[in-house]
């Protein structure tokens, strides 16, 4: 017994001999890993001590608990997304922060239905990430595109708050087409970016090649644009309030002559001076004494606010973002103004044992317009200054001004009502299903709807002449007197608009050995709808204080007062994609769509559109691997055709009969009835636009990421260009034009792109990005045949002056010849002046090159015969410059932006530079300079450059260091200035003029000017 006892002390004493010092051999270690940046926890991070196999992941809070041997001194800590950091251990408790991986070769770029790495990327491909995006006015997210990539152009064509952008990604593809790029936003094709708030934007991916951009088909010749928003995190919600106010004035105006200078230039052409203002004989043609800007007379100092509120935060099996935004945009002109509340909501769900993955995102846009009359700002120019802005016989009251077709300015814009009211909403739902390792399934559908009704009232009043609605209607001046001295009208429309999108699709992704496969495949079908309806009246015996009300009461309907519409169309898609990647040096990607329409001919409602590019990671190889100053080098090219469908309008192939707009007299009945005939010829063979892309690039990065850029070459090729031709009625044809697809325009340049940290210390960093395009557009053709029907077309007229007094062939100045660039102007060659200051302009005679002050010597033929010559108006290159400077707690961002080698014809000077104008119209202050005796007519005299370095946007701002606060988390104050200066040498209003349609290269831009903004804003957000 004693013998027992003893075993077991002695078997126990053996146990604690061991097992002490192998307890003493472990310790716990406790801790938390956040963001550097923010502080969020990070869900999910590993942690493992160095040497050991002992490991651990943090949980929801970002807190880990892990035991160690005794003799562990460093941890490894490492999350997805994020820089990994050994960390010495020194106590019991280490609490850990990452930095976020910066390094632009792992940035997710989102391509058609999905994401692929940077580095893994095969097509031109190109990221803008929020982080440089300008701070101030912004009330559209693609402003934040201007001049920061590379082959992209967002121009706006004036001031107003309620005008829109245009969008050209590598040149223009279309004649007809709107030439816009394809939007998804968070996977919904063809959402309106304007309806989405600035602040919910985390990021554009604009897919510039047809390699890229194929797997949308025939909605992707413009290019794609790719804008995600931003999603909650896990951990706790995180509230942010962003607001800014700012004031908008003026960028530039054109510089009339004031009185002073405009009775000086009088007296010195006429030889006398200009009759004063006799109020028994009141005339707008004498001198009332008055000083009148009548530009300024228009404007005033604009004020623009901004809030945003959003509320973010999740789990690591949900995440959520609930933002609302409203924006009140009161423009420099007198009663324009525009309203936006916006509110958004992103939510996703995993389920079913993270097998599941629901996301859901909705969207809704209130907007309240009030839209202003642009002939106001015609009239304003041809106004002269000392014609006074009120009626000289009774202050107060606005002058009745009727010396020439135009009218008091100022009227149109205070007394007319011009108002819309507009809403938009979206939503769209996917599930992404695992089915199996690597196999995920994904049904979507996504829907849209829009509604919008305008108001147009005109008050009887003997100052306003008819303008145009919203629907570019004309009131009559026969029936309805110009004046409306009496009587009122209203004009009221209504539209509404759908789209339905649903469909799935199926990606699989694989590895063997050195090998890795992704492939995608799926079904997309949509819907969409648009219908309209317009009323208007005329000749109410009084509407004074009932503009809207009772359109029943109007004493005059026409037939033109009246129209409605209800369009429709299917898209039909099958698509698929094939991605295959070698050992991470070799690339191959391949995608394909098949689109079918029933907007198209019968014979062509189907296409295919297939592309393919492939990648070569030279750094990769081992013959560069030593080479450290080389951290990544990548040769790719591709291959691509793309369609375009929006130069096709529902119905646009079929035969169409309806009203022509006149009247018949039925004598049977004995009344005037509305007489219908064939509206639109049929055309079978009609189809899609076809463009078909070549893109060659390299991507480099330097010295560990601090260098980065790339450079592309592209060439594309528009085939079956759409155009309205000429054809003979009498025939197969009932009507004299036809939509056809005929002729071949193609966009070949180059792009470059560098981005660099200049410097990088504790306190100070300076990082500088530029970005150059050259792109060069020619059409190719303009002829082919339809039905056997020749169409031999070598250029077409499409372009005007509308100078005042110019008429016939010489204001024929815009035209499209092949050979040439879209822009092409037709001009006569000036020569100078003769001695009395009459223009002069070259020209033929009898085989020899003489001058002429008479414009009618000159031969207008546009054939290459007459004394005209072409011009091209084009741009060299544009270029964007962005500098980002921080200094301890301030930053400074300056982003420059322009063009190079580009000419416009001027109008404006055109129309205001002849002294022959004085006594009827303004002239502007130069024109005692200019010294032209003679009317101003068209010529390469006001062809300018309208080259132009912008400075498009400075912000200065500072970051409080809160790490104390109990509340705020993070709070950040700037100023911004937008469109701060331009520098250039043309006289025009700006010089960036427009680049759609007909018009391009002509500046008519009388009209509502380019704005600048200064701004003060505050970021806010609470822990």
């Amino acid at each position: 017994m004693q013998f027992k006892n003893l075993l077991k002390v002695s078997l126990l004493a053996l146990f604690c001999f061991f097992m002490v010092p192998a307890m003493a051999q472990n310790k716990t270690i406790t801790g938390k890993v956040t963001d550097s940046k923010d502080g969020s926890p990070l869900i999910g991070a590993s942690i493992s001590a160095k040497g050991s196999t002992a490991g651990a992941i943090t949980d929801i809070n970002g807190a880990f608990k892990l035991t160690v041997p005794a003799s562990t001194t460093t941890l490894v800590v490492s999350y997805i997304g994020y820089v990994s950091k050994d960390v010495l251990v020194t106590s019991d408790v280490v609490n850990v922060t990452l930095d976020a991986n910066n390094n632009a070769l792992n940035e997710v770029l989102v391509v058609g239905y999905g994401t692929v790495r940077k580095k893994d990327a095969t097509g031109a491909v190109v990221k803008v990430n929020s982080a440089d995006f300008v701070q101030g006015v912004t009330t559209d997210p693609l402003q934040q595109l201007q001049g920061k990539a590379a082959g992209v152009v967002v121009a706006t064509t004036n001031g107003d708050p309620n005008g829109g952008l245009t969008v050209r990604i590598r040149g223009t593809v279309s004649l007809t087409g709107g030439n816009d790029p394809l939007y998804v936003i968070d996977g919904v094709e063809g959402a309106d970016p304007r309806a989405l708030s600035p602040n919910d934007v985390e990021s554009f991916d604009i897919l510039k090649d047809a390699s890229s951009a194929a797997i949308y088909g025939s909605r992707a010749a413009g290019g794609v644009i790719m804008i995600t928003t931003k999603q909650g995190k896990a951990g706790k919600a995180q509230v942010s309030f962003n607001t800014y106010v700012a004031s908008e004035s003026y960028e530039h105006l054109m510089d009339f002559a004031n009185a002073s200078q405009y009775l000086s230039m009088f007296q010195s052409f006429y030889g006398h001076p200009m009759a004063t203002f006799n109020p028994a004989s009141p005339s707008t043609t004498s001198n009332q004494g008055a000083n009148t800007n009548w530009y300024k007379a228009l404007l005033r100092t604009g004020l623009t606010h901004n809030e945003n509120l959003s509320v973010a935060g999740g789990t690591d099996k949900s995440h959520y973002r609930a933002s609302v935004t409203y924006t009140d945009q009161q423009g420099i002109a007198l009663a324009s103004e525009r309203k936006d509340l916006n509110a958004r909501f992103n939510f996703d769900q995993k389920t079913l044992d993270d097998k599941l993955l629901i996301t859901m995102n909705l969207q809704a846009t209130h907007t309240n317009a009030n839209y202003t009359d642009g002939n106001a700002f015609s009239d304003a120019a041809f106004v002269p200054s000392v014609i006074s802005e009120y009626d000289p016989l009774n202050p107060g009251h606005y002058q009745y001004i009727n010396n020439t077709d135009e009218t008091n300015p100022v009227p149109h814009l205070t007394d007319i009502t011009n108002t819309g009211a507009i809403n938009k909403m979206s939503g769209n739902l996917r599930l992404d299903y695992t089915l199996a390792k690597g196999l995920v399934i994904s049904p979507f559908a996504n829907g849209s709807l829009g509604n919008a009704s305008y108001n147009l009232y005109l008050p009887p009043s003997n100052l306003l002449s008819a303008v145009n609605d919203q629907l570019n209607y004309t009131l009559n001046q026969t029936t309805v007197p110009g004046e409306l001295l009496t009587d009122g009208d209203v004009d009221k429309s209504s539209t509404a608009d759908y789209s339905v999108t649903y469909g799935i699709y199926a990606n699989y992704k694989t590895t063997f050995g050195k090998s890795r496969l992704n492939l995608l495949g799926g079904y997309e079908g949509n819907q969409f709808n648009n219908t309209g309806l317009r009323v208007a009246a005329h000749n109410f015996n009084d509407i004074t204080n009932y503009p809207n009300e009772n359109i029943g009461a109007a004493n005059l309907v026409t037939n033109k007062d009246i129209n409605s519409y209800d369009n429709g169309f299917t898209l039909q898609s099958y698509f698929g994609r094939a991605e295959y990647n070698f050992n991470d040096k070799y690339y191959i990607t391949g995608n394909v769509r098949y689109d079918y329409s029933n907007k198209l001919g019968l014979n062509n409602q189907s296409e295919v559109f297939p592309s393919v590019d492939a990648a070569w990671v030279v750094s990769n190889e081992d013959f560069l691997k030593q080479t450290t100053w080389l951290t990544s080098l990548k040769i790719r090219g591709g291959w691509g055709k793309v369609g375009d469908q929006s130069a096709i309008s529902p119905y646009a192939s079929q035969f169409l009969f309806g009203s022509t707009g006149n009247l018949y007299y039925d004598g049977a009945t004995g009344t005037w009835l509305t007489s219908n005939f064939s509206t639109q010829n049929q055309n079978n063979d009609l189809k899609w636009e076809t463009v078909t892309t070549v893109d060659l690039g390299v991507d480099f990065s330097l010295f560990q990421g601090r260098l980065t850029g790339n450079v592309d070459y592209y060439s594309k090729t528009t085939n079956n260009l759409l155009f309205d031709y000429t054809v003979p009625t009498g025939g197969q044809y009932f009507v004299g034009t036809i939509l056809a697809n005929v002729g071949t325009m193609t966009n070949k340049g180059f792009e470059f792109s560098l981005n660099g940290a200049i410097a990088k210390s504790k306190d100070f960093s300076w990082n500088l990005g530029a970005n150059v395009s050259i792109n060069r557009n020619k059409i190719v053709s303009l002829s082919g045949a339809l039905n056997n029907t020749q169409f031999n077309v070598t250029q077409s007229q499409v372009g005007s002056t509308g100078g005042l007094g110019i008429s016939g062939a010489v204001s024929q100045i815009g035209y499209l010849k092949v050979g040439y660039p879209i822009g092409t102007l037709l001009l006569p060659e000036y020569a100078g002046q003769d001695g009395s200051g009459k223009q002069l302009f070259y020209y033929n005679k009898n085989g020899s090159r003489q001058t002429t002050s008479n414009i009618g010597d000159l031969n207008m033929a546009d054939d290459g015969t007459g004394d005209r010559r072409f011009y091209t108006t084009d741009p060299k290159f544009t270029y964007g410059i962005s500098n980002n400077f921080t200094y301890k707690h301030f930053d400074l961002v300056i982003f420059l932006r322009g063009q190079y080698g580009s000419k416009g014809f001027n109008q404006n000077d055109m129309n205001f530079t002849s002294l022959q104008k004085l006594g009827t119209y303004a002239v502007l202050a130069s024109a005692a300079k200019d010294h032209i005796t003679s009317s101003s007519e068209p010529s390469s005299y006001f062809l300018e450059s309208t080259s132009f370095l912008k400075v498009q946007n400075a912000t200065l701002g500072y970051t409080f260091k809160l790490s104390e606060n109990k509340y705020i988390d993070k709070l950040h104050i700037y100023v911004a200035g937008n469109n701060l200066y331009t520098f250039t040498s043309y006289k025009g209003i700006d010089a960036e003029l427009t680049t759609a349609g007909g018009q391009t290269g002509i500046d008519q831009a009388i009209a509502y000017p380019r704005t600048r903004e200064l701004s003060f804003g505050v970021n806010l957000t609470l822990k």
